[in-house]
This record gives structure tokens, sequence and C-alpha cells, in this order.
């Protein structure tokens, strides 16, 4: 099988850009090991210029023109569009399967005639939307249930025009990789001193990440910790990979968000608590982890999986996330600490527990849990399976259809003890009259025959407060 891959996100020999890509790295490799042919198309970037092999058989390709970083990878000349159009129709048309990674293309003409998948690494980024809501094949896989149930409850809307199915392929993870190591090497590298409490935020500069959160969480463990060990808490921050092509001067939030966190720590009387430190490269991430006491995973961004909560945990240091997109189901509750978005001292008491009792994590139960539900085999495996099933003329997995009548709670929505929080808001709904019929209503399901106005109903689907669980025109028999 030949199989030529699209990704806007860059590829390189050593560094992962992202979650995301080290999937595409994964999957690729294993076809490639099981003796397919691969190409990757990806961006074209000054660190990043010239085409390699990744593994016998499997070769990457820099050449696409687009914006070198994000956002707005799409600004970018006319004519590069036009050859990165034609690259990929090439492409495309030489392949038994087209795999668009991270849902990421708008040329949706160039593959008319061809297999084609569209991988859906995220639903909130602004092109993947427009790559999901203008794909014209007919198989997507989605990286976790809760994806697909957000691509149900939007596409199923248009489903005489989306008649594709989704696939849920979860992340998978490599317990010979993620282990507990030996970060002794890593420590003395990045300055951090024997006596120092190292806590994690392993994120890219987004402020949806939570910095921010995280220096108000460790100021709130203040009432929560002896002093000596407060003292000496650090919070570890990677800087950013492209810092270098986007230049220190530049006014991107991802330059500016390093200095405004130091200035917020500050304003909190931790000016000693921000340890920045240069980007990790993918393969000494299970050392990066093994340093650290505790990982922060908790901020507002639209996580569709939600992997370093699992690689830190894989790796001894537990983490807290905060119940937002898909950190609210990837980990049950008993095995990973959640906090509600927002929850402040919650979350500092947590933190606090963690560091206090260093044996209430169990690492090997954890590790048993990934390798039953979450291995890498099992992920590669699957993506085989698509690709396979699409070069033979097969869908897998589900249609873009609701069961249901009237309207009920999305999935981008949850009741938690805080209140009624919308993910796609990064907040707790106020409308008191929603809230109040909600806390009625144990299903979550309410209809105009309950005596509710059918122009609140619609008021609050268009708000994405609620959705519409049979849309009209929808058959959910296709």
């Amino acid at each position: 099988m030949k199989v030529a891959v699209f990704s806007l996100g860059p590829v390189f020999p050593r560094h992962v850009h992202g979650g995301s890509q080290r999937t595409l790295i994964s999957v690729v490799r294993h076809l490639a090991d099981q003796g397919h042919d691969c190409d990757i198309y990806c961006t074209l970037r000054d660190d990043n210029a010239r085409s390699f092999e990744l593994a016998p058989g499997a070769r990457v390709h820099p050449s696409l023109r687009f914006k070198q970083t994000f956002p707005e990878p799409y600004y970018t000349a006319p004519y590069h569009l036009a050859s990165i159009a034609e690259t990929l129709r090439t492409a495309a048309s030489d392949s038994d399967v087209f795999y668009i990674h991270d849902s990421e293309l708008v040329f949706s003409q160039i593959y008319d005639d061809v297999p084609v998948v569209s991988g859906v690494q995220d639903f909130v980024y602004p092109t993947t939307l427009e790559g999901v809501f203008s794909f014209r094949g007919r198989q997507f896989i989605a990286i976790s249930e809760y994806v697909r149930q957000c691509m149900s409850a939007t596409l199923s809307r248009l489903s005489d025009k989306h008649a594709a199915s989704v696939q849920v392929v979860p992340n998978g993870f490599d317990l010979s990789v993620f282990r507990p190591v030996d970060s002794s090497r890593m420590a003395s590298e990045l300055g951090i001193r024997p006596d120092w409490v190292p806590i994690l935020f392993p994120h890219r500069p987004d402020p949806r990440k939570g910095l921010f959160q995280a220096i108000s969480v460790i100021a709130a463990a203040r009432e929560h910790l002896p002093l000596e060990i407060f003292a000496r808490l650090r919070l570890l921050v990677p800087r950013w990979m492209d810092s270098e092509l986007v230049g220190e001067e530049s006014g991107h939030e991802y330059q500016t968000l390093y200095r405004e966190a130091e200035k917020y720590a500050i304003e909190n009387d931790l000016g000693r608590l921000l340890h920045v430190h240069p980007w990790i490269s993918a393969d000494r991430m299970p050392e990066y982890f093994s340093l650290g006491r505790l990982t922060l995973c908790i901020g507002n961004f639209v996580e569709a999986f939600g992997n370093v909560s699992v690689e830190s945990q894989m790796c001894g240091t537990p983490t807290i996330v905060s119940r937002v997109g898909a950190q609210r189901t990837v980990l049950p509750d008993e095995l990973v600490a959640k906090v509600d978005y927002g929850d402040i001292s919650g979350c500092a008491g947590l933190l606090a527990a963690l560091l206090l009792d260093e044996k209430s994590f169990d690492t090997q139960r954890f590790r048993e849990f990934v390798d039953a539900t979450y291995s890498e085999r099992a992920t590669v495996a699957g993506y085989h399976e698509v690709f396979a099933g699409s070069a033979a003329g097969r869908r897998t997995g589900t249609p873009l259809t609701h069961g249901g009548s009237g309207y009920g709670i999305p999935p981008w929505c949850a009741l938690t003890a805080h209140g009624y929080y919308s993910d796609y808001l990064h907040a707790y709904a106020e409308d008191r009259e929603l809230l109040s019929l909600l806390a009625a209503t144990p299903d979550g399901n309410l209809s105009a025959e309950q005596g509710i106005a059918p122009d609140k109903l619609t008021r609050w689907e268009a708000e994405g407060l609620l959705m519409r669980q049979r849309p009209p025109g929808d058959h959910p028999s296709r």
C-alpha cells in the first residue's frame, strides 16, 4: 500500500512539535515496518528545509510553503498555495490512500478520485475546523470519543452533505519509552538544584494551557504547605521551540507570555518561582517527566486527548488536570487528580496533598491501565486498519448521526460542582433559567413538551449550551 500524508505541522528528524505529530510519526513508522511505502509532505521551515528518511520506506518532504509558524498558516502568497495544491494533488493521485493529518487541508477538490482519510486531532483550531467542515471524503479518524461526539453533534446537522464515518483511534503510548528513568543528567543541564521541588508545566506558551492558573495555584498552596517546602517550589516552563523563527522582539503572545508570567509571579510574591528552560526534545521527555514531583494541566484549552497527563504519570509523576474537554473522560477519576476549571483553592489543596504524600500515586497501576487501554501498538494497528479499509473502499466506525429527540447537554458542556461549564465559552453558564431546568432534569434532556418556550431552546442551542438530539433531516439508519 502506498500512503501519501499531508501534515500542516512540521515533522522533524529529532524534535516533535506536539502530541499529534508524535502520533503521526509512530503511525508512519509502523506502516513502513509493515512494508508499506509512505511519504509525508509538510511545511517548509528555515530550520527544516531538506527531505529526510524517517525510517526505511518512510520519507519526509518539508516542501510546502505555508507560513512557517502558527497562527494563520495559510497566510502566504497565492502562488505558494497553488504550488502546495498541485504538489498534494500529484501525491494523492499517485497513492492508494491519502491521509490528511489533523484535518488541516482546505483544498478538498484535489482528492475527489482518491481514497482519503482525515485524522481529527483536535476540534478547536480554525484550520482543523475548516478542514473538517469542508472534507469531501468518507472516512474520519477521531483521536478520542470526546472528539467523535463533538463531531457528531455538529456535523450531523449537515448529515445530508456529510455522509462520512468516524472511527475512534485513541492516542497510544509506548511503555518501554515512557517510564521512570534517571533524571540527574537533565536536572544538571537545566540548572535544577537538588533542593528544589520541581512542578512541571510542559506545554507550549498558549495562555489557555493555564500558566497563570498554575502560578495562582502555587500562590494559594502557601496555606497548605510547610514554609520550608513552599519556599523550594519551582515551576519549570519550557521555552517555545519556534522562538528563534518568530524572534524575541515579536509581539506574538507565545513570546510575550513568559514576560507576563514572570511579572504575574512577582505580583504574587513568587519572584523565584518560574524556571524557564530550553525546549525538551521528544526522546528526552521521559527524563523530564521523571525529574518532576508534580505536573499541572489545569488550563481551559479544549484538549482533544491530553497526552501530557498520561506521559507524566507513566513516568511516575502524578498530574492534576482540569475537567475540560477530553480530560474529563480520557482517564478515570481514580487514576488522576481532577479539578473543575478555575478552582484555584481546590487545586492548591490537591497539589499540597500529592506533594506531602508521595505514596498516594500508584505508578504501576497506572501503567497497567495504559497498557490495556491506550497502548501504542493498538493505536498504530487502528490507523493501519482504517487506511487498508479505505484503500479497499470500506468505511469503518459510526456514521455522523445522533439519536433521541428534543435537546440535550452537548459533549462540550458538563454539569460540575462549580456550575455548568462550556469548553468553547471557556466559562460557566450564568443563565439561571437554564441552570434551574438542568438541575431538575437528571438526564439533561429538555423539550418544548416540558413547557419550555421554543425560542429559548433555540437560543440556548445557538449559544452552544444545548444541542438538538436529532436534527431535522437526520437519518439514523444511514
